[in-house]
């Protein structure tokens, strides 16, 4: 996971900050990753149902670096104010 997060550091350093850069295949590609591994972190939080995604796809993602198939990561911008992950007012 550290790999991951030393990977995009820069990527979502200028995304949180609201720095216009182009957005490549290969920096896209690593970021789409990176969301997913996040994804799946935050569903792992939720013990009181089951995952929604299998102990292959999640092993997958953390050996070679393969989001499952039929997923798409959407990366937008939001100007508005909203909640997290973890349900906080921000």
């Amino acid at each position: 996971m550290s790999d991951l997060e030393t990977l995009n550091r820069s990527v979502i350093g200028a995304l949180i900050h609201d720095i216009s850069f182009p957005l490549d295949a290969g920096p896209r590609s690593k970021l789409a990753v990176w969301t997913m591994k996040t994804g799946f972190v935050l569903d792992a939080i939720k013990r009181d149902r089951a995952p929604l995604n299998d102990a292959k796809e999640r092993t997958l993602l953390r050996t070679q670096s393969s989001i499952p198939a039929e997923t798409t990561v959407w990366i937008g911008r939001f100007s508005g104010s909203g909640f997290h992950a973890g349900g906080t007012d921000i």
